[in-house]
């Protein structure tokens, strides 16, 4: 202990020991003379607590600071640890190092034996590290393969086409796990894990020649075996691409993560050439064969293959977006593949907020291939539905128990993961996306359906290739179309005729109605072509923005977009389409059009620009207004209060919601009259001018007549920015839709708005001058009550104890409720607001039926700003 802590400590025993010293007071004399002597003594005593309590706090806060000293001194040992950690870890990853050279539990299993590569062959090392369930695709639908079914992806790796889709080179290494994404074994979240970190784990395929090794052991590898072009100096740029500063501390932990890197790439180099030197897998190879020594790989010996840097694009969306675009694509009687595993999402029954995808729910059809067909009622994203035959039983008071005549349905839409379309798919298409190693982790679930529809088009266009054949011959030979164009013609006219026909059976050679209808539809497409450039000039040369240009079945037409007279709404979906006959001559216009995708469909678009590929299709009519309804609904508003003053009305999407549904009319009033807010509350202000907003959905209802939605007061006053300087007012950055969306503005009744909003604004400003001097009042008048009563309670103390040594100990250990004035600030506040002379008055005068105590004599200052009259 040191001296100053001992000398504090021994000062409070000092006094703890002079305080049990004090004697007792003897019984005797008068009760003056006994409060007298129990006085002296009990102040005695407090004069050696006193002392115990100070000594007290001085021996703690030198122990506090001896504390901090010592955990000063215990950071200062781990500094100086920490370069000895470091040693050690690396210490450690060298013996794993040499401990993967050795092979410490690896094992080798033969998959197939052979002859070996020729002598010279170089050793080709995959950079990507590959997933077994991804390549093979095996049990796809459950989820694929895991770590326990190595012996199954060994027994794939033994069909030829398996192996040259993984490891090709006929003398190489690639690198495999089970599985990039994690697989649901059970509940408890840490044995989860704990199964699925067997999955993380490491396999090497050796192939050499027709001999053909699979490695096992408990090593991580990662994403590749060797650092990618910029892994190791993208770790030197922060989070918005610039470089760090050299010396800063991102900079330290960026050498730090570099030399973690730098080890572990070096045990997948030593792991390699311990394979190399204590197995005779790549034998015969050139004496000094080193994965680590980069001569190898300048000799040409070993040939680093960087496949997962340096794919080159093929120009096709990912699957996601890919299989997006195709389920938008659906219409009603196109095919669709269907599989009701629990993985995708099929619902049998109601699912918390979900509804059951059955119709009834309970029942489950068979995968296989379905006819959508639109679906009544788009609740919860439902937009199509197929029939399917039931097996269930019912039960009938007549019959008993019977299987039901009247088919079941199931309901999907286009975010659901249970199926995929059929007719607008191509062979050329499904292959790419089944072969394509970067695509196939985002789909693994799909693969069997996309192995279905796959089947099913092959099958169709075997049986349908003798009259696209034999169609191809007639177009030649009748309409003198070229050969290198007669069978991607025939093929597209077998595409529209199905379409044309629900999709219904394969086309066969002897459908000689088949013939009439395409070869018909050939000689339009021909002449539409022979016809189009003059059609597509003549659209060119009419005004308005031009989309595009295209021939349907009644002749040729021209998509404009559509003129508006409110610019700010010019982006709205709506198009005019102009009709033009063969020679381009002008037929008729069909304005404010909202365009369907199947309608679009079944164009044969001769011209088109980006505008209208991005052009939104199926918006519902209900979410849209066109210039004559929003003229209408501006004189509607109008009309809903007539002795209010209408400033402003919006159209548009509410901020904050993405649906293409959600847009709404909103406007606002100036009013004077008593109005109600948003739930039924008539306002108290009944003369003072205030703002009135209403907004509305828009839907059928809303284009056809009434409508009510969304009511609110708005108190006229200033909005403050406070991002910048200044302030706006309530319509100009307040309600649900964008200012940017306005549609009507009243420029008088805004400047009246304006001048009524600065008026209450400097009124609200003198109120508040006069409410903070109101808080201030009652505050003084609040302390002195607070002081008196502090004052009462020490007196007391005083006269129990003869003296103010110990109070503030005393007064923290009793409970006292603290004496106030309650309702003397809001009788202030209504006093001021009102505009009452309270100026000068005691309180007391004031408000005689208040129970005040010292503040009953407490004299109102004048408020700042002027007197409170």
């Amino acid at each position: 202990m040191s001296g100053e802590l001992e000398l504090q400590v021994n000062r409070a025993r000092a006094a703890t020991t002079g305080g049990a010293n004090v004697p007792d007071v003897p019984q005797v004399g008068s009760a003056v003379e006994m409060k007298s002597r129990l006085q002296e003594a009990r102040l005695a005593v407090q004069a050696n607590v006193s002392a115990a309590v100070e000594a007290q706090a001085s021996a703690r806060a030198i122990v506090d600071a001896k504390k901090r000293e010592l955990e000063a001194m215990i950071r200062g040992l781990d500094a100086e640890l920490a370069p000895l950690r470091a040693k050690m870890e690396r210490f450690e990853d060298g013996i794993a190092a040499v401990q993967l050279y050795l092979g410490r539990g690896e094992e080798v299993v033969v998959i197939s034996d052979g002859e070996p590569a020729p002598a010279g062959t170089p050793v080709m090392l995959r950079q990507q590290v590959l997933a077994m369930d991804e390549e093979t695709a095996i049990a796809a639908g459950e989820g694929g393969i895991d770590f326990r079914d190595i012996d199954v992806f060994a027994d794939w790796l033994r069909v030829p086409e398996n192996l040259q889709q993984v490891l090709p080179e006929q003398k190489g290494i690639v690198a495999c796990q089970p599985r990039r994404q994690a697989k649901d074994y059970s509940d408890d979240p840490l044995l989860n894990a704990k199964l699925n970190e067997n999955n993380w784990y490491t396999y090497w395929l050796i192939r050499n020649g027709e001999r053909l090794w699979l490695t096992t052991g408990e090593f991580i590898v990662g994403s590749t075996i060797c650092p990618k072009l910029d892994e190791f100096t993208g770790l030197f740029r922060g989070r918005d691409g610039k470089p760090l500063s050299p010396g800063s501390h991102y900079w330290v932990e960026a050498e730090k993560k570099a030399d973690r890197m730098t080890r572990h790439y070096m045990k997948v180099a030593m792991l390699l050439q311990g394979i190399n030197d204590r197995t005779a897998v790549l034998d015969p190879k050139p004496a000094g064969l080193s994965f680590i020594d980069q001569a190898s790989y300048e000799r040409g010996e070993v040939v680093l293959i960087t496949d997962s840097e340096l794919a080159i694009g093929t120009g096709r969306p990912s699957f996601p977006k890919w299989i997006a675009e195709k389920r938008a694509e659906l219409t009603e009687g196109m095919r669709i593949a269907f599989d009701p595993s629990y993985s995708l999402g099929y619902r049998v029954w109601n699912r918390d907020y979900e509804p059951a995808n059955a119709i009834p729910q309970g029942l489950t059809p068979e995968a296989g291939i379905y006819q959508a067909a639109r679906y009544d009622g788009a609740e919860y994203g439902f937009e199509f539905k197929f029939l399917f035959a039931r097996t269930d039983q019912i039960w009938n008071d007549r019959t008993g128990y019977s299987t039901p005549k009247k088919k079941a349905g199931a309901r999907f839409g286009q975010n659901d993961d249970f199926w995929i379309p059929v007719d607008n798919l191509t062979l050329d298409e499904i292959n790419y996306y089944l072969e394509s190693r970067s695509e196939r982790a985002h789909y693994l679930k799909l693969i069997p359906l996309l192995r279905q529809v796959r089947d099913l088009l092959a099958a169709e266009r075997e049986a349908q290739t003798p009259f696209a054949q034999a169609l191809a011959g007639r177009l030649m030979a009748d309409l003198g179309v070229d050969a290198a164009d007669a069978v991607d013609m025939a093929w597209e006219l077998v595409c529209w005729y199905r379409s044309a026909r629900k999709w219904q059976e394969p086309v066969q050679a002897d459908d000689a109605k088949a013939y009439v209808q395409t070869i018909a539809e050939a000689k339009r497409r021909l002449r539409a072509h022979l016809t189009g450039d003059v059609v597509v000039r003549a659209a060119k040369a009419l005004p308005g923005e031009l989309m595009a240009v295209a021939r349907r079945s009644s002749g040729y037409l021209a998509v404009y977009r559509q003129e508006t007279a409110h610019e700010n709404l010019k982006d709205r979906p709506f198009v005019r389409i102009t009709l033009l006959t063969a020679k381009g001559e002008l037929k008729g216009e069909e304005p404010w059009q909202l365009l369907k995708r199947a309608q679009v469909s079944r164009w044969m678009v001769l011209h088109q620009t980006e505008a209208f590929t991005e052009l939104s299709l199926d918006v519902a009519r209900g979410a849209q207004l066109t210039d004559d309804e929003v003229k209408a609904s501006i004189e509607r508003c109008r009309a809903m209060y007539p002795d209010d003053e209408l400033l402003s009305v919006r159209v548009g999407k509410t901020r904050g919601y993405r649906s293409q549904s959600n847009q709404h009319v909103e406007a606002w009033w100036l009013s004077s009259h008593k109005q109600e807010d948003r739930y039924g509350r008539v306002s108290s202000k009944a003369d003072e001018p205030d703002l009135r907003r209403r907004k509305f959905e828009i839907n059928e209802s809303t284009i056809a007549g009434g409508f009510s939605f969304y009511r609110d007061t708005v108190a006229l006053d200033h909005r403050d920015n406070f991002r910048d300087e200044g302030f706006s007012y309530p319509w100009e950055v307040g309600g649900d839709v964008s200012a940017d969306l306005e549609v009507f503005h009243d420029a008088e009744v805004a400047q009246k708005a304006m001048t009524l909003a600065d008026v209450n604004h400097e009124r609200q400003r003198e109120q508040n001058v006069r409410r903070n001097f109101v808080y201030r009042l009652a505050g003084a008048a609040e302390k002195l009550v607070t002081d008196e009563h502090e004052g009462e309670l020490r007196a007391r103390y005083v006269d129990d104890y003869g003296t103010e040594i110990g109070y503030a100990e005393w007064r923290r250990g009793i409970k006292v409720t603290v004496r106030r004035v309650d309702g003397l600030t809001g009788r202030l506040v209504t006093a001021v607001t009102d505009g009452h002379a309270i100026g000068g008055r005691r309180l007391g005068d004031l408000y005689p039926d208040m129970e005040l105590w010292a503040a009953a004599d407490y004299v109102i200052p004048a408020p700042v700003g002027g007197s409170a009259g």
